[in-house]
């Protein structure tokens, strides 16, 4: 100890030393103005906290926790929760509170954002650096759940956003159908929108996904809802261009479906149009012919669907099981057909979407009845339509090509 305050005046008298032989401060400190304080590090930058399962293990709410922090003292701190409203439904609302700070105790009072259900929030935290937990109670109408997090850590505000489920993918105008369907439309509106648009499409002959119609938490947080159209190919640039201009659309083009690439085969155009137009009939009988052969099947039926220009192809086999039983495969193909690209006709893409075989008895009565296959191991799985080598046959007869998602090119089967 003696040696510290020893060392501590030899190096205060050289200061002292050092300020004489510098002469008078030519800028001397005014006596008069009020010197500020040093400033404090500060921990400005909001930190996250991840409060999945924040009600319990089989809980599916998405909630996190908002807080600024001077040094580690708490200085404010932001609830965010999305659960879903009634045990019966899917149905979703949302609350976000700003928390009264006070120590370690963590309260709120408010309202949820669709139903208006009183919220009340007490929560205590506790933990420093990389460990937090948080207990208490939040109560939603009459509902009172516990709330114990143990060993939590904070992230970044980027870590936080990296997190985050993406919006639906919606293109404009993409450059061709690789990573979009030509028939779904997907449309960006806002929520108090949503209804009016909606009702503007009804007489559209459309499919809508119903789950378009319900928020969920990234439509409750940002205000923007995602509806998905289903509709024929050769209408679908004139619905994006209608509804593009409609009140709160933001953005109108082409999302993604069920067809992708890796289950399509690309034919030149000209062949199967009738005025240069494509003929739909015409490649269906043709798709329908091939399949039947390379399947070991007949045709049954090859409908198009009004509102979304799919094709349903059933077929039927004799089913090779237990011969002696005469029982039948019923096959069912969906098929989409549409353009490589949004300018152009130079060729035709054909994707292959669902597919179903169903094994029935179709003989005299009394006629066998059958429950669907379950998956496992031990199970005896019955055949199942092999898109790829059918699409290779069908592609073959057809003088089509097939997708290479190696190099990303169409190549001849």
């Amino acid at each position: 100890m003696r040696k510290s305050v020893f060392v501590f005046s030899v190096a205060l008298a050289a200061l002292v030393s050092a300020a004489a032989w510098a002469g008078p401060n030519p800028n001397p400190p005014n006596p008069n103005t009020k010197q500020q304080p040093q400033q404090q590090p500060s921990n400005a930058a909001p930190r996250y906290f991840d409060l999945t399962n924040l009600f319990g293990e089989n809980d599916d709410s998405d909630a996190f926790l908002k807080e600024t922090r001077q040094g580690n003292r708490v200085t404010s701190a932001v609830l965010d929760v999305c659960y879903t409203a009634t045990a019966t439904s899917g149905r979703r609302d949302r609350f976000e509170l700003t928390l009264k700070v006070e120590g370690n105790k963590l309260t709120a009072n408010g309202q949820s954002q669709i139903d208006k259900t009183p919220i009340s929030v007490q929560l205590t935290r506790r933990g420093a650096r990389d460990s937090f937990n948080f207990a208490g109670n939040i109560k939603i109408g009459s509902n009172d759940s516990e709330v114990s997090l143990e060993e939590l850590e904070d992230m970044s505000e980027a870590d936080f956003r990296e997190q985050q489920p993406e919006a639906v993918e919606i293109q404009a105008a993409p450059a061709d159908f690789s990573d979009t369907s030509p028939g779904l439309v997907g449309i960006r509106v806002r929520r108090e929108q949503l209804g009016a648009l909606v009702k503007s499409l009804k007489g559209e002959n459309v499919k809508l996904s119903l789950d378009g119609l319900l928020p969920d938490c990234l439509a409750l947080r940002t205000g923007q809802q995602t509806l998905l159209v289903n509709v024929e190919p050769e209408r679908a640039a004139a619905l994006i261009n209608k509804v593009k201009s409609a009140p709160g659309v933001s953005l109108a083009g082409y999302s993604k479906g069920i067809f992708d690439y890796d289950n399509a085969m690309r034919l030149p155009a000209r062949p199967w149009q009738t005025g240069g137009k494509l003929d739909r009939d015409k490649l269906a009988a043709a798709i329908a012919t091939s399949s039947a052969k390379a399947l070991g099947a007949t045709t049954e039926s090859t409908n198009f669907d009004r509102r979304t220009g799919e094709l349903t192809l059933k077929l039927k086999r004799a089913n090779k099981t237990l011969p002696e039983l005469n029982l039948t495969d019923a096959i069912e193909l969906t098929i989409l057909f549409g353009p490589e690209k949004l300018s152009g006709n130079d060729a035709t893409i054909v994707w292959v979407g669902n597919t179903q075989i169903t094994t029935t008895d179709q003989g005299p009565e009394p006629r066998f009845e059958f429950w669907p296959v379950a998956g496992g191991d031990d199970s005896i799985v019955p055949d199942s339509v092999d898109v790829s080598a059918l699409l290779e046959a069908v592609a073959r007869d057809l003088k089509g090509k097939l997708w290479d998602s190696d190099d990303e090119v169409w190549n001849d089967p």
